[in-house]
């Protein structure tokens, strides 16, 4: 949304032509498109219209019904009536206001990463898409039915693989502007967030900061926008709160964690979705690119899914 556009979707494209550049040249309302529909239009292709407009930016359709009363001169005339005055005065608050909360959703560093990875799911196996999938129409079904989609990452030592996956989930989401998506993670056993993850989330772009000291299970505040409400990262086990305990998706991050939890009390769907375990680089010369390499896979597999949601 960094760079809106408003479009104006007029009943037919040539009556109201000589209108919109007259509304356009009087006001100071940068980013006007207009977009012509017939009432036999369907809305998909007034969806394909607007896809063609800039590949990084998001149209905001207004749909413009004008009456009028009495002779009018001019389209000019129009233009400086109260009532495109008030209505364009509506449409530039509305852009500052939509431009100022979509800055501050994610951080520029956070915010560029994502682009990234998104730009990437082409690398995404086939036959991974259609796992990933599954975790998208589960939370096009939870909005469906007014409820919050609740996604709880396990792995065995809540330490590496599931944080990245809840963090990455949540971010996603952030990203697309999906409401009511709740992402956490759980172990079967507890140990710590591993400082090795935090350090890949760094270089991510997060701010992670030690929210609770604690020798041997710290409390990490995680932040990845000014709007966004800080992430509290710790190893827990997966029944252990904030964790959910009914009406959520379990997606199984560990082939271990896959092995000893067959059956996980509570939850609606149960996933697998196995990562390689980055712990098999620790201490060795390749540890942050392994961790750099985790992280990245895991970033672009849960924008695809939230992508896929945003599409519906």
């Amino acid at each position: 949304l960094q760079n809106l556009r408003v479009g104006l979707v007029f009943p037919s494209a040539q009556p109201m032509a000589p209108l919109f550049d007259a509304i356009r040249r009087s006001s100071d309302v940068s980013g006007l498109v207009p977009f012509a529909r017939n009432k036999s239009s369907k809305r998909n292709e007034l969806n394909q219209q607007l896809t063609k407009i800039d590949d990084d930016s998001t149209c905001l359709v207004v749909t413009m019904t004008i009456k009028f009363k009495g002779n009018v001169s001019s389209p000019l005339q129009i233009a400086n009536s109260m009532y495109c005055k008030s209505f364009l005065f509506t449409l530039a608050l509305l852009t500052c206001m939509t431009k100022a909360s979509a800055e501050d959703r994610l951080s520029p560093n956070v915010e560029n990463y994502v682009k990234k990875r998104f730009s990437e799911g082409a690398e995404i196996p086939e036959d991974r898409q259609k796992e990933l999938l599954k975790i998208s129409r589960y939370i096009a079904s939870c909005q469906a039915e007014g409820k919050p989609a609740k996604l709880l990452f396990v792995c065995t030592h809540n330490s590496r693989r599931s944080h990245l996956a809840q963090l990455w989930a949540k971010i996603g989401a952030t990203h697309f502007g999906l409401d009511g998506m709740e992402s956490f993670s759980g172990g079967t056993e507890t140990t710590s967030m591993n400082r090795r993850t935090v350090a890949a989330l760094q270089r991510a772009g997060l701010e992670i900061t030690t929210a609770v000291e604690d020798a041997t299970n710290p409390k990490y505040s995680v932040v990845f926008g000014k709007a966004a409400s800080p992430q509290i990262c710790f190893s827990k086990t997966l029944m252990q709160p904030p964790n959910p305990t009914e009406k959520f998706a379990a997606i199984m991050t560990c082939s271990s964690a896959d092995a000893s939890c067959p059956i996980v009390k509570g939850c609606e769907l149960r996933l697998s979705l196995p990562y390689e375990d980055p712990k098999v680089a620790d201490d060795t010369p390749k540890e942050a690119t392994a961790y750099d390499d985790k992280c990245k896979e895991i970033a672009r597999e849960m924008v695809f899914v939230m992508s896929r949601v945003a599409e519906r």
